[in-house]
């Protein structure tokens, strides 16, 4: 994988061009490379995987040079779609890259429907005056632009600001933050920045504009059981083949749960030498998996490493926010980060078990979604009072902590209320943290949700897991991934992610998801056999990070003073303090809130605060 960068305008600074791609230089730490015509920049960095002669350098471009193409990602089929080019086309190396461009010259750029990969590349027609921005279907590759009277790219935020662009913040985009933990929709926290939704391509033409889908997911209910199981393990087996492909150290993270551990298995039957696996835990109490991941790793042989980590300190916090350049307060990010820190010094690439919870329901919300979901036969008004009467009765009444947030999200519309249950701030606290001139954007911030929950008519839990997939997905979990593992140029890949399996999960009964209590239904029963019983039969267990006991210790300090230091635009200062002293007795509640806070902070603290759209 690579960094990439581009600007179409009348005016390009070729030493600002250099700079702004040289600020991912993580990502490409290998070799740079530059195409420059008239109008047209194009920067890459490169992260050498597959043919690492000088042959892989990008940009590159056709025999004529009339196409051109500054390429980050895999595709896993190249050398299918290959096959079917050499009758046309002579090839000058063995990357996927060039295969992208033939694929565009025989196709046009429906060519990126036939590939099967992670992608996110900027292609440059120079015939048709055409510049083609495309993302992969589940967007496990970013990429942002700014498009108007020109328009610049690239693979991280970083860039813009090093290119010399007037970043203001937005502060919609601020408030979804601070009540979602990330930004749930195509905008970024700079207002005229974007991300490219996944499964999309643009096309841009030096003034205008447009934006095009070529892939969704349609949900079904065909199939039983066991002919199902079995189709899922073909199809995942075919897919962590596929994600073997690599001319360079590859291995897999291994947490001890069901879909890494199934991963690793299925590695384990295609690598004739002995298989790298890495995991990471914490010092506190049920914050270490390592018991499971090293069972798994005895299990199937491999060589293990595990990364034990004592506390969390500010400049881990600074270092971590560093890499993720958006605004992301998911917890998983300081675990990821030090896990590929250290997996780094063993392969370039590892594969993961990203992405199961999204498409076939494994996730808690999703069991809570169906208790939700039987309270619609009592009126709204009826859902709202309950929720009411725990909100303010609470401090009376501890029990009804534990019922605030069911009672919240059965509250809510159907139709948004699957965010709801892992938002940080919800309903009155909402309110209370956001500033008056930003109230208003707590109306239009749910609006993604509901667009997706109405996309097609299905049940409520495919309409659900379709959210997750088009939001939660890649807006917040990918988007760390790549971030923290980029950080350190090593390559994730994600089987359970290749766009057959996705088809599959929506092509099948609810019940094979979520049946009863148990989520991942159908992957346990495909499991059987591969991974040890008491790995399939373990409740799920995120990657959790003690945040709680974090703040109230190593992060206190640095907590108090990033709060004294900030101007207050975006939160309430004074209901901060409120939750903060809370939070110091003892109530954990208001861990992830504070969580939410700080990363806020520290993210304004290294990017600078711009108010304004």
């Amino acid at each position: 994988m690579c960094g990439i960068f581009g600007v179409w305008g009348k005016s390009i600074d070729k030493k600002l061009v250099k700079k702004a791609t040289d600020s991912m230089m993580h990502r490409g730490p290998d070799q740079s490379g530059y195409h420059f015509d008239k109008e047209i920049a194009l920067g890459h960095r490169r992260l050498s995987i597959i043919d690492l002669s000088e042959k892989g350098r990008q940009p590159m471009s056709n025999e004529e040079g009339t196409v051109w193409i500054t390429f980050n990602g895999e595709i896993f089929n190249h050398q299918e779609v290959r096959a079917g080019l050499k009758k046309k086309h002579t090839f000058h190396s063995h990357t996927d890259t060039e295969v992208i461009i033939h694929a565009y010259e025989e196709e046009g750029i429906s060519c990126v429907k036939k590939f099967n990969g992670f992608f996110a590349f900027a292609l440059w027609d120079s015939t048709k005056k055409r510049l083609f921005l495309v993302r992969d279907r589940l967007g496990i590759k970013p990429v942002y632009y700014s498009a108007g009277e020109g328009m610049v790219f690239s693979s991280e935020l970083r860039a813009f600001k090093a290119y010399g662009m007037a970043l203001p913040i937005d502060p919609a985009a601020i408030t979804s933050f601070l009540n979602y933990q990330y930004i749930p929709s195509h905008s970024t926290a700079f207002s005229h920045i974007k991300k490219l939704p996944p499964a999309c391509y643009l096309e841009y033409d030096g003034k205008n504009s447009s934006l095009y889908s070529y892939w969704d997911v349609m949900y079904g209910s065909s199939g039983g059981i066991e002919e199902n199981s079995k189709k899922l393990l073909e199809l995942l087996d075919d897919s962590v083949e596929k994600r073997l492909m690599s001319d360079v150290p590859l291995g897999a993270f291994l947490s001890g749960g069901l879909d890494s551990s199934l991963i690793v298995a299925l590695m384990h039957k295609h690598i004739k030498d002995r298989l790298k696996t890495f995991s990471v835990g914490f010092s506190e109490k049920g914050y270490d998996e390592s018991i499971y991941s090293q069972s798994v790793a005895d299990y199937l042989g491999t060589e293990h490493h595990h990364l034990h980590l004592e506390t969390l300190q500010p400049e881990q916090m600074q270092e971590v926010g560093k890499s993720l350049d958006d605004p992301i307060a998911d917890p998983a990010a300081v675990p990821t980060y030090y896990l590929s820190r250290m997996a780094k010094k063993h392969v370039s690439v590892a594969l993961t078990g990203e992405g199961s919870d999204e498409i076939f329901a494994g996730y808690t919300h999703h069991r809570k979604q169906k208790i939700a979901h039987a309270f619609n036969i009592i009126p709204r008004p009826l859902r709202s009072l309950a929720y009411e009467t725990a909100y303010y009765g609470k401090a009376l009444a501890p029990v009804l902590i534990r019922l605030e947030d069911t009672l919240w999200s059965a509250s809510q519309p159907e139709d948004i209320r699957n965010p709801s249950w892992t938002m940080a701030f919800k309903g009155h606290e909402s309110k209370h943290i956001v500033p008056e001139q930003h109230l208003a954007y707590l109306d239009e911030m749910t609006k993604p949700f509901a667009e997706s929950y109405h996309h097609q008519q299905t049940s409520y839990l495919n309409k659900s897991l379709y959210t997750d997939l088009k939001i939660w997905l890649n807006n917040n979990m990918l988007l760390v991934k790549d971030k923290v593992s980029m950080a350190h140029a090593l390559e994730l890949r994600v089987p359970f992610l290749d766009h057959r399996i996705v088809e599959f999960a929506a092509s099948i009964p609810v019940d094979q998801k979520l049946h009863g209590k148990t989520g991942k239904y159908i992957l346990r029963k495909t499991a059987s056999g591969l991974v040890p019983q008491e790995i399939i039969d373990r409740k799920k267990h995120g990657f959790d990070v003690p945040i709680g006991t974090y703040l109230r210790s190593s992060l206190k300090s640095s907590f108090e003073e990033l709060h004294e230091q900030n101007n207050g635009t975006f939160v309430r200062k004074e209901h901060v303090e409120k939750l903060w002293k809370l939070l110091q007795k003892g109530h954990d509640r208001y861990a992830r809130q504070m969580w939410v806070v700080m990363n806020l902070y520290l993210w304004q603290d290294i990017h600078g605060t711009v108010e304004g759209k």
